[in-house]
């Protein structure tokens, strides 16, 4: 008779789970291929399996049915989450057979992440993993994040207007994104998290006050009104590239806002054009970002301006 059972990971499982790597099937994003996601994947097998055993916030679980590997999980304990600044334990690579080992395995990773200390269990899903998404859900766990992007080419043409443009920030100008900030930061919390939405605006100000305008990491840009110098909203642009240096270009958007004076226009789209044109001089490449699904107005324009949901971050209060 089959006997499933949840096992830590162990030095001799190696050559099991390396086994399993290479067999399972890898989902599918748009910014990497199923091929791509396998590479990386067994790449860091390769490289980092010892340390799994070394490092004392990495835990691995496998699944077993008789002797045969049905599933794998890899955790991390104490990751911070970077708005609300909670601990949390945050599935690196999870997988497996059916929701009967799916369940399992999280509640295994929930009892050993509640045992740490952590207050929430967190999981990504592709949009592309249907099955991984019900099974979440039927597990328990909430969607807290939705990924959106905007893919450019080179060549694309951007609507501009004669009387709104998006430009580099200036060093005067860091005290408008300041304000702005301090009133729209709640926006960012994850979807049900209760927190101290004051604390928020507070850790938002106190970060903000560090922004350069020759940061190219955080790139601040405001969105100008030509005809009365008004600054009408901002952003914050991190270019980088997805999966590290192996991954397509693209900019991260930190941040985005419209102050008061451009409430109620329909200035995003100016935003999210502005945005498309830098990119598009870049080359190519994705805009991407994470919203709130608490955050409907946001999440609705951003879809109505084209983005699509590449896939979305789960949390589970333990």
């Amino acid at each position: 008779m089959a006997s499933l059972r949840i096992e830590p990971l162990a030095v001799d499982d190696r050559g099991d789970l390396q086994s399993y790597l290479q067999l399972r099937e890898y989902p599918k994003s748009v910014f990497a291929e199923p091929d791509f996601l396998k590479k990386l994947t067994l790449d860091a097998f390769d490289q980092t399996f010892e340390a799994i055993f070394q490092h004392q916030e990495l835990e691995a679980l496998l699944a077993r049915d008789d002797d045969k590997v049905v599933g794998f999980a890899l955790f991390q304990y104490h990751e911070v989450e970077s708005i609300t600044r909670e601990k949390q334990t945050v599935f690196v690579d999870l997988s497996c057979r059916d929701q009967e080992v799916f369940n399992l395995l999280l509640s295994r990773a929930s009892e050993m992440a509640r045992a740490k200390g952590d207050p929430y269990l967190v999981y990504h899903t592709y949009e592309t993993q249907f099955y991984e998404r019900k099974w979440a859900k039927d597990f328990g766990m909430q969607p807290e994040l939705l990924r959106t992007y905007m893919s450019v080419k080179k060549g694309d043409t951007v609507e501009r207007h004669p009387d709104y443009i998006l430009r580099k920030a200036q060093s005067h100008e860091l005290l408008f994104i300041m304000k702005v900030v301090s009133q729209h930061s709640p926006a960012y919390i994850p979807a049900n998290r209760p927190v101290d939405r004051k604390k928020i605006q507070e850790w938002f100000v106190q970060a903000y006050a560090r922004l350069q305008v020759t940061d190219k990491k955080k790139v601040p840009l405001v969105l100008e009104r030509r005809s009365t110098g008004d600054l009408m909203g901002y952003m914050i642009l991190q270019p980088q590239r997805i999966f590290g240096d192996k991954g397509p270009v693209g900019m991260y958007t930190y941040d985005i806002a419209i102050g008061p004076n451009g409430a109620g226009l329909g200035l995003s789209r100016y935003l999210a054009e502005g945005s498309k044109e830098l990119m598009e001089k870049m080359g190519g490449g994705f805009l991407y970002g994470d919203v709130s699904p608490e955050n409907r107005l946001a999440l609705s324009a951003t879809l109505a301006l084209g983005s699509k949901i590449d896939s979305r971050r789960w949390g589970f209060k333990l």
